[in-house]
């Protein structure tokens, strides 16, 4: 069904030519690419930072992220539920 709209992006063309569709698969393995190498770096940051004894999952009940200037987040008990708890 058409109601006559049309899709625009400042970014990319689009259109049925074999040109642009060349180009979107182009796009869409550059993305997937990245999102590989982030997902790497990330894993990496994290396994660094369980390597010198910081706790990098989701915090357990009773706990918070507590910032600090040089050692970046640590976590701390959250009172009173960590007496509780």
């Amino acid at each position: 069904m058409s109601l006559g709209g049309w899709l625009e992006s400042p970014t990319m063309p689009f259109s049925q030519s074999e040109d642009v569709g060349l180009e979107e698969g182009m796009r869409a393995l550059f993305a997937q690419e990245q999102r590989v190498k982030n997902a790497e770096q990330t894993r990496t940051r994290m396994r660094a930072r369980m390597l010198n004894g910081y706790y990098v999952f989701a915090v357990p009940a009773g706990y918070k992220w507590h910032k600090t200037r040089d050692r970046g987040s640590i976590m701390v008990r959250d009172e009173p539920l960590a007496s509780v708890l």
